[in-house]
C-alpha cells in the first residue's frame, strides 16, 4: 500500500455524490474543505503528500461544472484547498 490512507472514490449509479474515502479507516472520513460531487483525478507523490482534482459544483448559468484542486500532506487523512490563478 503506498500511503497511510488508502483512496476510494465512492460514486451513485450516475456518478454523483462522489466521496473520498479512507478505505484503511472507514470510521473516520477524511476531512475534506468541502463537499465533492465527483473525483476527476487522485495522485500521490509519496505516502503522505497527494492531490485530487474535484468537481464540487455545477453552475447553472455557465452551463460548466465547478472544480477544485485539493491537497493532503498526511496520506490523504485531512485535504486543503489548493488556490490556482
Amino acid at each position: 500500500m503506498c500511503c497511510p490512507y488508502s483512496l476510494g472514490v465512492a460514486t451513485s449509479p450516475l456518478g454523483t455524490n462522489a466521496q473520498v474515502t479512507a478505505l484503511r479507516d472507514l470510521w473516520n472520513a477524511p476531512k475534506t474543505p468541502g463537499r465533492a460531487t465527483d473525483i476527476i483525478w487522485v495522485g500521490f507523490t509519496d505516502a503522505r503528500v497527494g492531490a485530487a482534482l474535484v468537481q464540487s459544483g455545477y453552475d447553472t448559468s455557465a452551463k460548466a461544472a465547478v472544480t477544485a484542486l485539493w491537497r493532503t500532506t498526511d496520506g490523504g487523512a485531512t485535504w486543503s484547498n489548493v488556490r490556482v490563478g
